[in-house]
C-alpha cells in the first residue's frame, strides 16, 4: 500500500522509518483493539480535506503548489478490517518537493504541515479519532520537528507540537471549506482541479513560517 514512507529515498531510513511506525501500530491496537486500525469512509473525506486546504494555505505556485486531485477508496486487500485509503496530489507539472532541514527550516516547516494536515483534520473535524491513523505521515512530520531543533533551539517534542499547533489554526481557521470539501469527496469520493479551485477559493492563503 502506498504511504508518506514510500518517498523517503535512503532504503535503510525508510526501513527504520517503517520498523518505527509498526511499534506505533502495535501500541495502537493494544488501546484500541481493531478500531485504532480503521478508517471510515468519512473519516478518510476529512483526513484529504485537511491535505488540500494546508496544500492551499501554503502554496506559492513556484516551489509549493496547491492540491490538483483528492480521491477516496474501500481497500478490499486488507482482510477483516473497515479501511479507507486516500491521496492528494498536486499537478504532474509541479516540481518534486524536496527539503534539507539542514539549511532550508522554512521548507521544513511547509512540508511538515503539509505532512500533518490530514491527521490534524481528523483530530479536529471528527468526533471518531483512531490512534493508528496516519502513522506513516506522523512519523515523517516528527523526523522534520528532530531536523528543526536545531534551528530553533528547542526539543524535538516541542518542534513537533509548534508544527501541530500551526496546522491546527490553518485547519480551525478555513473549518467550512474544509468541511464542505469533506462533505462533496465523502459523496463522490473523487474532486478534480476544476472542483478543487473553487471549493478552496474562501482559504486564507500566504502562510509563512
Amino acid at each position: 500500500m502506498n504511504t508518506a514512507l514510500n518517498k523517503v529515498a535512503d532504503p535503510e531510513v525508510r526501513s527504520r522509518l517503517y520498523e518505527n511506525v509498526a511499534g506505533l501500530m502495535r501500541l495502537a491496537y493494544e488501546q484500541q483493539g481493531v478500531r485504532a486500525l480503521e478508517s471510515t469512509r468519512r473519516i478518510a473525506a476529512v483526513h484529504e480535506a485537511g491535505h488540500a486546504v494546508v496544500f492551499e494555505a501554503t502554496a506559492d505556485g513556484v516551489r509549493w503548489w496547491r492540491a490538483y486531485r483528492l480521491r477516496i477508496w474501500k481497500v478490499k486487500e486488507i482482510q477483516c478490517v473497515n479501511f479507507w485509503g486516500g491521496e492528494t496530489t498536486v499537478s504532474p507539472k509541479a516540481p518534486l518537493e524536496r527539503v534539507d532541514t539542514r539549511i532550508d527550516p522554512a521548507g521544513t516547516v511547509i512540508t511538515a504541515m503539509r505532512a500533518l494536515a490530514g491527521w490534524t483534520a481528523e483530530q479536529l473535524f471528527t468526533d471518531d479519532f483512531r490512534l493508528g491513523s496516519s502513522l506513516d505521515e506522523v512519523t515523517i512530520a516528527s523526523g522534520f520537528a528532530k531536523g528543526l531543533s536545531h534551528h530553533w533551539m528547542k526539543s524535538p517534542e516541542e518542534c513537533f507540537a509548534m508544527l501541530f499547533s500551526m496546522t491546527r489554526e490553518i485547519l480551525k481557521a478555513n473549518a467550512v471549506c474544509a468541511l464542505r470539501i469533506a462533505d462533496r469527496l465523502e459523496f463522490s469520493r473523487r474532486l478534480d482541479s476544476s472542483d478543487l479551485r473553487r471549493l478552496l477559493a474562501d482559504v486564507k492563503g500566504g502562510f509563512k513560517p
